[in-house]
């Protein structure tokens, strides 16, 4: 009876862990998606209507972890403070072509600055096919996988 119950609780383990995984994928394709939206709005609020960029930032709605990373930039440019990203969805390099898309903007005159959204518009293009392909591949792997583990831990407990 204890070898059962025990087989239980590590097969739910194991699929709670499948699921965490494809969360994690799925939130990430979720943030970098928003984010392109977020480039795209801003190109032509900067394009058509010349706002500048910490009245985009503050008339955008989006995801809450979106909305927080694009404060805390708007919070520290409004400073001086190097932009840096600390969010854990992001890979490293794709945070610091975030740091560099805000940094050129920042720096950038009207004129060139619908070069850094175009540019940076073509960037996450790819990194979003890339995270989706990713979702779709590792994602989907890694939840069917532990979740396959789960039944044969449980087998094996029987």
């Amino acid at each position: 009876m204890v070898k059962l119950i025990c087989g239980i609780i590590l097969m739910l383990i194991a699929f709670y862990g499948g699921y965490c995984v494809d969360k994690y994928y799925k939130g990430r394709v979720g943030l970098i998606s928003d984010f392109k939206r977020f480039l795209l709005f801003a190109g032509r609020e900067a394009r058509y209507l010349k706002t500048d960029i910490f009245t985009v930032i503050n008339g955008y709605e989006s995801s809450s972890r979106l909305k927080g990373i694009l404060q805390k930039i708007k919070d520290g440019a409004e400073k001086g403070e190097k932009i840096e990203i600390t969010e854990p969805l992001l890979r490293k390099n794709e945070k610091e072509q975030m740091s560099e898309f805000f940094t050129r903007l920042f720096t950038a005159d009207g004129a060139t600055s619908e070069k850094v959204f175009k540019k940076s518009c073509e960037e996450f293009n790819d990194i979003e096919t890339a995270a989706i392909a990713e979702k779709k591949n590792k994602g989907e792997l890694w939840k069917k996988l532990l979740i396959l583990f789960g039944v044969a831990v449980l087998i094996l407990c029987i």
